[in-house]
């Protein structure tokens, strides 16, 4: 895999999808050969909250939700594979 792309709460808070988020890709980010990259929900760009991170957690946009940068950072990373974590909305 080149890089990995994953949609879901921000590992830096304290969900639950926030806390698989971080048990897995600190695990993804020790066997994806490219760049792990993380689309945050609830993360606003704090230095300090994503520090001794193996891995970049972009903030949620504007419109407040990670899926507001999903498609810079995808066209940024066309080689990626997403993967998205979430309850699904109905």
């Amino acid at each position: 895999m080149e890089s990995l792309v994953w949609l879901s709460d921000s590992p830096t808070i304290a969900t639950g999808f926030g806390r698989v988020t971080r048990q897995v890709l600190d695990l993804l980010a020790k066997r994806v050969e490219g760049e792990t990259t993380c689309l945050g929900w609830g993360y606003r760009g704090t230095a300090e909250a994503a520090e001794g991170l193996a891995y970049t957690v972009i903030p949620q946009g504007d419109l407040g939700s990670g899926s507001d940068n999903l498609p810079r950072v995808l066209s940024s990373r066309p080689d990626a594979v997403l993967v998205t974590l979430g309850d699904p909305l109905y």
